[in-house]
Formats: structure tokens, sequence, C-alpha cells
């Protein structure tokens, strides 16, 4: 008979390696042999913290599970860990740390410094035109203040740094994959 551990790394792997709470408990239930209690969420909880040395309950044993945050309920599969792609969700502020930590895990972080530290326009990694584009809106750089919005149908208005132009080459590649 499987245990605990067992469902729950199972239920991880079939939603990919990482997953939120709500999610592997219910992907237990839909693939789990085991009889399903009225305890079965706090079964679920104990095998992921007893088994993540990211969780204060860990039992030093087996390292299997990994933490986003313990507390925020995003649990993965550690031998997955680098292979999770992260998603944005929509309304959701982050950091530009998270941001590089979703698009560029293997590189280093410095704020205010650098590609991801002070960068408005990112060009993703490992992709041949996908951009990030980074906007703070209110921000004025040398008397000079931004026209920014998005109107109610998504669409980005945005307006670059006055040392670009239409002839920049990252900005002819905006123009070029819309035109695509």
């Amino acid at each position: 008979m499987s245990t605990w551990k067992d469902e729950v790394k199972k239920a991880l792997e079939n939603l990919g390696g990482e997953a939120n709470l709500k999610d592997i408990y219910n992907e237990v239930r839909k693939t789990t042999s085991k009889n399903i209690t009225r305890t079965y969420k706090s079964s679920i909880r104990a095998a992921l913290e007893r088994n993540s040395s990211d969780s204060e309950a860990y039992e030093g044993k087996e390292d299997i599970f990994y933490s986003t945050g313990i507390g925020n309920g995003i649990w993965g599969l550690r031998e997955k860990q680098s292979q999770v792609i992260h998603n944005l969700v929509r309304y959701n502020k982050y950091s530009r740390e998270e941001i590089h930590n979703i698009f560029s895990p293997n590189s280093k972080f410095v704020a205010g410094s650098g590609y991801w530290g002070i960068s408005g326009i990112i060009k993703v990694p490992e992709t041949k035109k996908d951009y990030i584009f980074l906007v703070t809106y209110g921000q004025t750089q040398a008397s000079h203040e931004f026209n920014k919005s998005i109107d109610e149908n998504g669409i980005l208005t945005w307006q670059s740094q006055p040392s670009q132009s239409l002839s920049d080459p990252q900005i002819q590649d905006f123009i070029n994959q819309m035109l695509q």
C-alpha cells in the first residue's frame, strides 16, 4: 500500500512538477487508492513538510519536495525544480527579482544594476524575439515624464526612453514582431 508521500509525489508528477496545495489535494483525491477521510488534507501537508528541507517539520531523511515559500501553498518536486516554468498571474504584482527568478533563475540578480536590476526592456533568455517590459507608472527621468497606459482591451501604450528612436534595433524587433 502506498504512503501519503507516494501519493503526493504522484500527484505532483501529474501536475507538471509544481502546483498549489488545492490542486495537489484534488489530484490526490482523483488518483489515490487510499481511503479518503476528513483528515486527508492534513496528511498531505504532513507528507510535504516532513519531506522538505524548506520546512521546520523536515525529518532530515528524504528531501523530495520544495516550497516556493512556506505559507504560500505552492509545492513542487525537488528533482524537477529547475525544469518548472513558473507562470505569471494576471494582475499580480512582481518585484524585479521575482521576475528574474521566473525567467532567468540560473543567473545572478543584483538590485539596482545589470540587465535584470535596472533595465526597462529585457530580452527573455533563450528566445529569439521575446521581451519583458518593466513599466513604472508616474516616473520622471531628467524632467521627462513618460506616457504609459493600458486601455480596457489590454493594449499597452508605452513611451520608450528619449534616447531610443524608431530605428533602434530593439524597437524594430518590437515593430516587426507585431507585423508578423
